[in-house]
């Protein structure tokens, strides 16, 4: 018979299942409104994608150009939300460092070691969110053999952006700017040089083979372009480069508990996202077809709604993935942070049901893996029908979400899921490593004793 474990051990073990795990973003009301916002659009969007009939075909895909600043929403801030992790790390040690040794080592960057930089939790949850994502490379790439693990999609793109700005802010804002230019500038050159073999071999980027990687040209698109990705690299780098310039005097305030300037910061981040638009519509307000294939098909294609009526392409700033979308996205998601945040945080108002909104944002990588059920039900729908299915899936998902972030602490969501994996694995590396401390405390005893005297060792 096993011996019973002590009630101090299960209660350890147990507390490792609990629910409810408060992260620093939460305090930024802003940044779980604009994500539930975003997390319930892109539910639309893809239920839509899978279910539409052909009758709204191509409406459906005019309305993904033109809503696409909410796949800039859920990065961006999920980008921001690790700021707060971060600078709230760095708040804590200051505070510790202050206690230990009287004086403060300075907030901000200096004197951060990689430790401090990547505390084993924050590495495991990156981890969690790789496989998250991992699963959803399977679902897509799978034919492309090993190099479906470089299939980027929305979640390892932020599990990536997670790792990444660590690194960022360890750089002057300057730089962080002229590395986004410098992107942003050698995008159509290098791009259009990986497409060369593209064209040439006829290939459709929406069907690509493993084949097709022996070229060297194929491959970089492959790593670092392809348009039939949700978030490629190479201009989506601009991102959190971006972002931590934009919201760093923001989010330094808030994690420190400093509430004036406030609404200083905000306008600063309003007024860079009307910045970012102007240079986003300026330097893109021309017409291409050349860099997503499928979605321009698909919206030259007509339906019983709509007809585009420029069959030269689409926008530049509205086509997916070009460094003139990213600004543009990146903008319209800085102006709407500064409206919304003015509301809520300098007013101190609320948006109307805003705790439901809320507590989407909170349990976004859950609504995110329940966007994706259409894959699995291959059904076509009147634009009409898929509304009313919508509409009750809605109704359902929020239900569900709310029901278990307020009478279960969110047990049974993705986000608790994510916790109990970076609390399990945690737990055990501690357990093993107390265990190897023993065992060399247990060597290092024995070695003594047998060194010591005979006579010593008798007791004599």
């Amino acid at each position: 018979m096993s011996p019973k474990m002590a009630p101090e051990k299960k209660a350890e073990l147990l507390a490792l299942f609990k629910g409810r795990h408060e992260t620093p973003a939460a305090n930024l009301v802003t940044i779980d409104t604009m994500k539930g916002i975003a997390i319930m659009v892109m539910l639309y969007i893809h239920l839509a994608w899978r279910w539409r009939a052909l009758g709204w075909f191509s409406l459906l895909r005019l309305e993904w150009y033109f809503t696409d600043f909410f796949l800039m929403a859920f990065v961006a801030l999920s980008a921001v939300g690790t700021m707060m992790a971060h600078y709230s790390r760095v708040a804590e040690q200051e505070r510790q460092h202050e206690i230990e040794h009287g004086q403060q080592r300075g907030h901000g960057h200096g004197g951060l070691n990689w430790h401090e930089l990547y505390p084993r939790k924050k590495l495991l949850r990156a981890s969690f969110l790789f496989w998250y994502g991992e699963i959803l490379n399977i679902m897509f790439y799978l034919n492309m053999g090993i190099f479906h693990l470089t299939g980027w999609n929305v979640i390892t793109t932020i599990a990536l952006f997670s790792l990444l700005l660590p690194l960022m802010l360890q750089l002057k804002k300057i730089t962080r700017v002229c590395i986004a230019v410098a992107l942003a500038l050698t995008y159509y050159p290098l791009c259009n040089w990986a497409m060369g073999a593209i064209h040439a071999q006829g290939i459709n980027i929406n069907d690509f083979q493993l084949a097709y990687l022996q070229d060297p040209r194929n491959l970089v698109y492959w790593l670092l372009f392809n348009h039939s990705f949700m978030t490629p690299v190479y201009s989506w780098l601009i991102v959190p480069l971006l972002v931590s310039v934009i919201f760093e005097p923001l989010v330094k305030k808030w994690t420190t508990g400093a509430r004036d300037g406030v609404a200083t910061e905000l306008k600063r981040i309003g007024l860079a996202g009307v910045l970012l638009i102007v240079v986003g519509v300026a330097t893109g307000f021309w017409l291409t077809s050349d860099y997503s294939q499928g979605f321009f098909a698909e919206l030259m294609r007509g339906d019983n709604y709509i007809k585009w009526p420029f069959p030269q392409g689409m926008f530049v700033f509205l086509t997916r993935h070009l460094p003139q979308y990213i600004f543009y996205n990146l903008g319209i998601v800085c102006v709407l942070f500064y409206g919304i945040g003015w509301w809520q945080l300098v007013r101190c108002k609320s948006l109307f049901l805003q705790a439901k909104i809320d507590v989407a944002g909170r349990h976004s990588l859950t609504i995110y893996a329940l966007s994706n059920i259409g894959f699995l039900i291959p059904i076509t729908l009147t634009m009409g029908f898929f509304f009313v299915v919508f509409v009750a899936w809605l109704l359902f998902v929020i239900g569900l979400i709310w029901y278990l972030d307020s009478r279960h602490d969110g047990i049974g969501t993705l986000e608790w899921l994510a916790d109990v994996y970076t609390n399990l694995i945690s737990y055990a590396m501690d357990q093993s490593s107390r265990g190897a401390g023993r065992k060399q405390m247990a060597h290092g005893i024995a070695k003594k004793r047998d060194m010591a005297p005979s006579g010593n060792r008798s007791g004599k």
